[in-house]
């Protein structure tokens, strides 16, 4: 339970109109040492990651907890139209990491809710659940001082005009493995004789090495930097190295550079990579399009990407290392 000392102070306020102010279930992320419980612990970092101020949990039947609400303390602002921007990437790296449904942003006088399960629109615009909740207005009928308690009872997502709104099966995991699948396709039908073995371990490697590109530590620094790419004909990225068919090459540093034989490939292995033209899987980890094979165009904005590696789960890529590197997966693959 957090401990907000001025208890006049906007935040404050604005916990007490959506039913977060003295719930055990709440946490700042500001308090970390101070919690006692390992997963909350967790829980609080990865919400840090996130610049959250606060996470609001849900105790599961198993006795775990599970974050729901992300909460940001901007109170010390009114909203103006420009923040829009600030909110739409907080709703895009949420999305990327499935960590939780719901941000709540508090501003001086009003509140905005964001639907996470959503991407952001086509023209780098929040999905707002709610986008003008005044905390000094006239009680919501759905998003009041009861709110806390309906998400803690799991009695708010059983609400229709909840179930209408969130869309779970739209996750930024459900999107990845759809365009995997795609590329696959692509790969085995252009390098015919190709297994689907060795186009998965391809695949699922890339993205490891692309969240590794990505990732950023508690110092500023990227394990793989740009400086790192350079020696592969002086490429710039990790897309950089794919479209000049360097693959080959940055595996077997990697190789030697990290434990536990990770990007280990025999031979036999590398020499059906060398062969093979790997641009579309670049356009995989570039992210410019939410669909690889629509042809409908997607607005471009400066460093629009739908999608970031660096903000996914690890266990989300232990998931595909299972999905399609498992022991017990048939040789034809995806299903």
């Amino acid at each position: 339970m957090i401990i907000i000392q001025n208890k006049r102070n906007a935040f404050h306020q604005g916990l007490k109109t959506l039913g977060f102010e003295n719930d055990n279930d709440l946490f700042l992320v500001a308090e970390l040492k101070q919690v006692v419980d390992n997963q909350i612990k967790l829980d609080l970092e990865r919400a840090e990651e996130f610049k959250a101020t606060a996470v609001y949990v849900r105790k599961q039947l198993n006795g775990s907890y599970k974050p729901q609400v992300y909460l940001y303390d901007f109170t010390n602002n009114d909203f103006e139209i420009q923040n829009e921007n600030e909110l739409a990437e907080i709703q895009k790296s949420i999305w990327s990491s499935g960590e939780v449904p719901i941000a709540c942003i508090f501003y001086k006088t009003e509140i905005k809710i964001l639907n996470c399960t959503e991407h952001i629109t086509k023209d780098y615009k929040p999905e707002y659940i709610i986008d003008n909740l005044k905390i000094a207005g006239k009680a919501h009928k759905l998003y009041n001082d009861q709110f806390a308690v309906k998400i803690k009872s799991g009695i708010y997502w059983e609400q229709e005009d909840v179930k209408n709104k969130f869309k779970f099966k739209n996750s930024s995991y459900d999107r990845l493995i759809a365009n995997i699948r795609y590329v696959i396709k692509q790969l085995t039908q252009e390098f015919k004789g190709t297994s689907i073995k060795l186009i998965n371990k391809i695949i699922v490697q890339a993205i490891l090495i692309k969240y590794l590109e990505e990732r950023i530590d508690s110092e500023g620094n990227k394990l793989l930097s740009e400086k790192f790419f350079k020696k592969y004909d002086g490429a710039n990225t990790f897309n950089d190295v794919l479209r000049l068919n360097k693959f080959v090459n940055l595996l077997s540093d990697l190789n030697e550079n990290f434990n536990g034989n990770i990007f280990k490939w025999n031979e036999e292995e590398q020499n059906q990579l060398a062969k093979l033209k790997l641009a579309i899987l670049a356009d995989l980890l570039e992210t410019k399009k939410s669909s690889l094979q629509s042809l409908q165009l997607e607005l471009n904005f400066d460093n629009w990407r739908y999608f970031e590696f660096k903000f996914i789960p690890i266990e989300l890529i232990s998931r595909l290392y299972e999905e399609f590197l498992g022991e017990n997966k048939k040789e034809k693959g995806l299903y």
